[in-house]
């Protein structure tokens, strides 16, 4: 009886850990928010909002690439000349957070 009840606990706690792994891979505007203001997408300690330091920056440069490819590219340039980083994968859940940050902002 107590092995079954181990395998059970065993069972929840993975099932736990599976929807929490799902749930962090999803894009969503408050991953976008943490990313843009965060060092991590770079090399040399600057954030999005080292340059686009105004919620009128952001809403103005958004507007500009009004396509999603476009504000993709424009990201990834970002990232790579400013920030000194690695370009964040097409279709990633970083990426699509960005975006859904930036388009967020009103």
């Amino acid at each position: 009886m107590k092995h079954t009840a181990w395998v059970w606990a065993l069972v929840f706690v993975a099932s736990l850990w599976s929807c929490t792994a799902c749930a962090g891979s999803q894009p969503s505007v408050k991953t976008g928010e943490k990313l843009f203001y965060e060092t991590s997408l770079g090399t040399n300690g600057k954030s999005c909002a080292s340059c686009h330091k105004t919620t009128e920056n952001i809403k103005k440069d958004t507007a500009k690439y009004p396509g999603d490819p476009a504000l993709k590219n424009v990201i990834n340039g970002c990232i790579t000349e400013n920030l000194k980083g690695k370009p964040l994968p097409d279709g990633s859940a970083r990426m699509n957070s960005l975006i859904l940050y930036m388009r967020s902002v009103k």
